[in-house]
């Protein structure tokens, strides 16, 4: 390919899109660090952003649909149909799918499930980050059985639980900083 090529600078830039989502997705994992943008805006935080299925960049999820009209990766996977192209999809959803799918890896998907319907906020991060809550919520999620036997608001009153006990860390994160679940588990067990 020869320099300054549109399609060496294609893949160049696809190339580091991988990278930054990878980063990111190592980010959200962890629960520290920064995410990598495609445009910043003032005072905002990560659950504020989300990735375009195409090209896995991070935007706002207020403009992610001004993002996808214009996605050269898009366009290029649906080639010259402009009816797909076109198309109105949920941006912000298949995003959000796309984050969990590629930071948790279940064999059963349940806890994605979970993690897809859960509200974005600190709460969320804090559960996400902590690995004894992500296997409270797998239990909880593989305890309800398969979706027809599940009732309407099983999979919320899980999410609730998870999100309870993500509180519970967060407050206790206010005077450890690094506290984890099975620090709080193991300590109070030694105290009493």
């Amino acid at each position: 390919m020869p320099k300054r090529s549109r399609e060496r600078t294609a893949k160049l830039q696809k190339l580091i899109s991988q990278g930054n989502f990878r980063h990111n997705i190592s980010v959200i994992k962890k629960g520290t660090g920064e995410i990598v943008v495609a445009r910043r805006s003032a005072s905002k935080t990560p659950a504020d952003y989300t990735a375009c299925e195409f090209c896995k960049t991070f935007h706002m999820k207020k403009n992610l649909w001004k993002h996808m009209k214009s996605c050269v990766v898009r366009r290029e996977y649906y080639g010259s149909s402009n009816v797909e192209c076109e198309k109105r999809i949920a941006a912000v959803r298949r995003g959000k799918s796309l984050i969990v799918n590629a930071a948790f890896t279940s064999e059963d998907g349940l806890v994605n499930e979970l993690f897809v319907r859960m509200r974005d906020d600190d709460i969320k991060q804090v559960v996400i980050s902590d690995e004894l809550l992500c296997r409270e919520a797998g239990l909880r999620m593989a305890a309800l059985g398969s979706k027809r036997d599940q009732k309407q608001d099983d999979v919320y009153r899980v999410s609730q639980a998870v999100r309870t006990l993500g509180r519970v860390l967060q407050l206790a994160r206010e005077t450890v900083p690094d506290a984890t679940m099975y620090t709080l588990i193991h300590y109070s067990a030694t105290a009493l």
